[in-house]
C-alpha cells in the first residue's frame, strides 16, 4: 500500500478512465469548445463522477473497477465540485446580464 507502489499496482480499467476523460477533454478544449460545449461537458462529467461515487459507496468493486475509500473520497468530491460548477455555469448562460 506504500507510495508509489499503490499507484502501480493501481487497477488499469479505472485508470484508463481517468486517462479517457483528461484525453477526451483535452481533444476538445484543443479544438475550440466554446462555452456552450464546457458547461455540457462540466455537467456530463459531474453526473458520471457523482455515479461512480454512490456506485463504488453502495455496491463493493462496481463493475469489475476496484474502487475502495480512496478512490470513493476522490470521486465524491470531484463529481459534486464539477456539477455545481456547470450548473452555476448554466444558470448563469440563462440569466441576461
Amino acid at each position: 500500500n506504500a507510495l508509489p507502489w499503490r499507484f502501480a499496482n493501481a487497477d488499469p480499467r479505472h485508470a484508463f478512465i481517468h486517462v479517457a476523460w483528461g484525453a477526451v477533454m483535452l481533444i476538445l478544449l484543443a479544438r475550440g469548445l466554446e462555452e456552450r460545449g464546457c458547461v455540457r461537458l462540466a455537467l456530463v462529467f459531474g453526473v458520471f463522477y457523482m455515479a461512480l461515487a454512490v456506485l463504488g459507496l453502495v455496491v463493493h468493486h462496481p463493475l469489475g473497477l476496484r474502487l475502495d475509500r480512496g478512490e470513493n473520497v476522490f470521486h465524491l468530491l470531484v463529481g459534486p465540485i464539477t456539477l455545481t460548477l456547470g450548473l452555476v455555469a448554466l444558470r448563469a448562460q440563462r440569466i441576461p446580464a
